[in-house]
């Protein structure tokens, strides 16, 4: 029997995200066979009914293997990005992830953030000025 691989986001433009993500997070880096009936699947807990049709109608009896990485937790330098991104500063990524002050800065460094760029404004305009 062949088996079909299926990237996350092809599986994302099928089912859509939220129940790809569920789907992945349940069966990363497996291969699972989808029977050719809808009422068969047993996806149907995961990703709900209409899901299980559309797998059913794009690959019927088939065996398809899902990606290993869409089950993953998110590294801790993607994790920092992300409270970066929120506007968290240096002390309250370190107390929250764990990592060194030196980590985060190399992290924030290579995401093209200058130390500068976070660098806090000066609250007067003779600071402003020297």
């Amino acid at each position: 029997m062949a088996t079909l691989w299926v990237s996350g986001i092809d599986l994302s433009q099928l089912i859509g995200r939220k129940k790809a993500e569920a789907l992945l997070t349940e069966y990363a880096g497996r291969q699972v066979y989808i029977p050719i009936y809808a009422s068969r699947q047993k996806f149907t807990p995961i990703i709900g009914e209409r899901a299980n049709e559309i797998l059913s109608r794009e690959f019927p009896g088939i065996d398809v293997s899902f990606p290993s990485t869409a089950g993953r937790p998110p590294s801790m330098k993607q994790r920092i990005q992300e409270l970066i991104d929120q506007g968290r500063t240096c002390t309250e990524v370190v107390r929250e992830i764990g990592c060194s002050e030196r980590y985060f800065h190399m992290v924030s460094r290579n995401a093209g953030q200058a130390i500068k760029e976070r660098a806090q404004k000066a609250s007067t305009e003779a600071e402003r000025n020297a």
